[in-house]
Formats: structure tokens, C-alpha cells, sequence
């Protein structure tokens, strides 16, 4: 079985306090766009559970891997005995805010309880989600969708017409950023409460974001004047994308960042799997 996990950005991402459990309460737009994670699962007659293969890895142990963490809950859960290989191909950049581990995750779930043939509702597989992270329920449902709470509560949205023509470029400045780390900063220096003038779009980490790197700032300018539609930061970072309607305009602004990696892509509403 091969899985295409997509990529995610954040359309918009407001911070709407911090809970006593450490989390934050969020209210943001995800949708999945066309970069893809590709993940291969297979029977295997190991001596062990699992073979678990991740090019490039992106842990030091296997262990440590959303995607490992997400076949041992299931199966944990399920009772499931039989072996199983796992192979992903990453092309999704780590700490990017554009949720590669967290769709990996979720690719597992969905995938391996398609591959074992065992009957879970989407709101127990929702649950396991959850445990794994605050983003990874939403990868079980891709698209468009409100996402709140800490990543809980989901809801599907119907893009607008225009919205499936447009091309997104995504810059990578070539860098991670942790998450955990941003969330501190804005615990300490901007949680004061915030007055929206404006509905969308909107992310209320990038003004701690851009104080720490002002480079990420001066993508979305550029991305401004080269005629994106808006520009924004997708979840802490530190991936910057600018939407525009016409293909020639994002081609001839991708051109203007060689110095980074980028990716020009479309909104994704519907993720196949072979």
C-alpha cells in the first residue's frame, strides 16, 4: 500500500489563550496542500513487529517517530499481532509549520487500519489522534477545515471556486523552528489580549516569529510585491507562502528565491492512497 501524506498551511492562526494543561486553544484554517511525505506499508516476515524505515530520518531513534508512535497506539488499541513494514519518504521539511510528522501520524492510522481490514470509527481514530499531537486529527480529514480547541474540534469547510484555482508558493528558508519554543515567547511577551480588525488571514506568531527572524518578514513582503494575493506564515514556522490566482505570476515569483527551497503547489481536498 502507498500513501501520499500531504502538507498542511494555516490560512489563518489565532492564539486564544493558554489552558492549565499547558496547551493552547486555537482557532485556525488548515488546509493540505500537493507536498507530499510517501509512505509504503507492506507485510513483512521479520523477527520483529515492525520494520520502520524513515529517508531521511528525522529522529535518532525510530521510536521517537510520530509516524512508529501512531502504528504502536493502534495496534496497541486493536490487538492487531500481525508484522508490518513501514517505509516513508520524507520531502516534507521538519519543524517547517507545515506538518509533516503530525500527517505522517496520521497517514499511519488511517492506513494501517485500511491495510489490517479493521473496523474503527473515524472518533476513536480521532481520539488516538489526538494523543499524538494536537495536529494530527486533522490529517485524518485533509481539506479545508476550522480547526479548534488544541486541534480537537474540526469542521469541514467548502472552499470557494476561486480558492481551488489558486497556486500557493512555499518558501523554506532552510531552517526549523521549534514549536514548543515560539509558544514560550508568546506566552511571555505577547499574550496580552489581541483585538482582530480583520477575520483573514491572520497569525498571531508571526510577530514573535519575525522579531527572532527578520528574514522570514522580508519573504512576505516580497511575496507582497511580487502580487501574491496574501502571504502568511504557516503554523510557528518557518515556512512563509504567498497565494496568487495565476500560475505565471507565482512561476515568475518563485524565481526570485532561488536562495531557498520552494515549492509551487495547489490546494488539496481529496488525498489518494494505492
Amino acid at each position: 500500500m502507498k500513501l501520499f501524506s500531504p502538507a498542511k498551511i494555516n490560512l489563518s492562526l489565532k492564539i486564544l489563550g493558554k489552558r492549565k494543561d499547558g496547551y493552547h486553544n486555537i482557532k485556525s484554517i488548515f488546509q493540505t496542500v500537493s507536498l507530499y511525505d510517501e509512505i509504503f506499508i507492506s507485510s513483512t516476515k521479520s523477527d520483529k513487529e515492525i520494520e520502520f524505515v524513515c529517508k531521511p530520518e528525522v529522529t535518532k531513534n525510530p521510536e521517537e517517530n510520530l509516524a512508529y508512535k501512531a502504528w504502536e497506539l493502534l495496534k496497541e488499541h486493536t490487538g492487531e499481532k500481525r508484522k508490518v513494514k513501514i517505509e516513508i519518504i520524507k520531502n516534507i521539511p521538519v519543524g517547517a509549520g507545515l506538518g509533516g510528522g503530525s500527517s505522517d501520524a496520521g497517514s499511519i492510522l488511517k492506513g494501517l487500519a485500511k491495510f489490517w481490514d479493521i473496523k474503527i470509527s473515524i472518533n476513536e481514530l480521532k481520539k488516538l489522534a489526538l494523543k499524538l499531537g494536537a495536529d494530527v486529527p486533522f490529517f485524518l480529514y485533509g481539506g479545508k477545515c476550522l480547526v479548534e480547541g488544541i486541534g480537537e474540534k474540526i469542521r469541514k469547510l467548502n472552499p470557494e471556486n476561486q480558492e481551488r484555482n489558486n497556486y500557493i508558493l512555499l518558501i523554506w528558508p532552510g531552517f526549523g523552528i521549534p514549536t514548543k519554543e515560539i509558544y514560550e515567547m508568546f506566552d511571555k511577551f505577547y499574550c496580552k489580549k489581541k483585538v482582530y480588525t480583520t477575520q483573514y488571514p491572520i497569525n498571531d506568531l508571526e510577530e514573535v516569529v519575525f522579531r527572532k527572524y527578520p528574514e522570514l518578514k522580508k519573504i512576505k513582503e516580497k511575496l507582497i510585491e511580487l502580487g501574491a494575493k496574501f502571504s502568511l506564515m504557516s503554523g510557528s514556522g518557518s515556512t512563509i507562502f504567498g497565494v496568487f490566482e495565476k500560475r505565471e505570476s507565482a512561476v515568475k515569483a518563485k524565481n526570485q528565491f532561488r536562495k531557498y527551497k520552494t515549492w509551487l503547489v495547489r490546494p488539496v481536498y481529496r488525498v489518494s492512497s494505492s
